[in-house]
């Protein structure tokens, strides 16, 4: 159902500069099957979803499906956006200042000292677990502020995701799977994740010494 969040998919298709021709061909689904997951009218297998976050470059898509498709992701994974980078990392970095300078580390500590949250410090511990919540946030948009505009990626090549299931085919008829591959959902979720936590962890400089985002 179109405005459920399915966009998602088309949106990221596009940002690669990939038309839904070239796309279904790199997904080894046909064009119409793509377009009704465009649209909402079919739900996206998590294998699918997987080969779009790998063609498509897009760490966005991976976290915008888990939250689509899972209830528990969606509880878990905050809601996103995506900012270029140095709107991102001056919003981190503000985040982490207004933290310190309202000395939560120092209220967490006095309120975990006995191993007890009590009514009286109920609502302190819930807003610093707010900010902090919003800082997790922060720092998935951090990660993900390299999924840029369409104006500024360059066109690729259409390319077939290899290593995944294919889906099978609106007729019914069977396809061969690769074999030795696995395609539980779980499974694939669980992928989704690794493959976006990678690309958010920070990467430090041998040279300087220096961790950097």
């Amino acid at each position: 159902m179109p405005g459920n969040g399915s966009e998602i998919y088309q949106t990221c298709r596009e940002q690669a500069g990939y038309t839904q021709e070239r796309a279904a061909e790199g997904l080894n689904c046909s064009v119409r099957q793509l377009a009704r997951y465009e649209a909402g009218e079919a739900p996206v297998p998590d294998d699918i979803a997987y080969q779009m976050v790998v063609l498509y470059d897009s760490q966005l898509l991976a976290v915008q499906h888990l939250r689509l498709v899972s209830q528990v992701a969606a509880e878990i994974l905050p809601p996103v956006t995506v900012l270029d980078l140095p709107r991102a990392a001056i919003r981190i970095i503000n985040l982490v200042r207004k933290f310190a300078e309202r000395h939560r580390e120092r209220e967490l500590l006095d309120i975990a000292e006995d191993g007890v949250i009590s009514p009286e410090e109920r609502p302190l511990f819930d807003q610093i677990m707010a900010e902090l919540q919003e800082l997790v946030r922060a720092i998935m948009e951090l990660g993900l502020s390299e999924d840029i505009s369409t104006e500024q990626r360059p066109i690729k090549k259409a390319r077939r995701v290899t290593g995944i299931k294919k889906e099978r085919p609106e007729g019914g008829a069977s396809r061969r799977s690769v074999p030795g591959l696995v395609n539980k959902s779980e499974n694939n979720r669980r992928v989704m994740i690794t493959h976006f936590t990678r690309k958010c962890k920070p990467r430090t400089s041998a040279r300087e010494g220096v961790t950097s985002l």
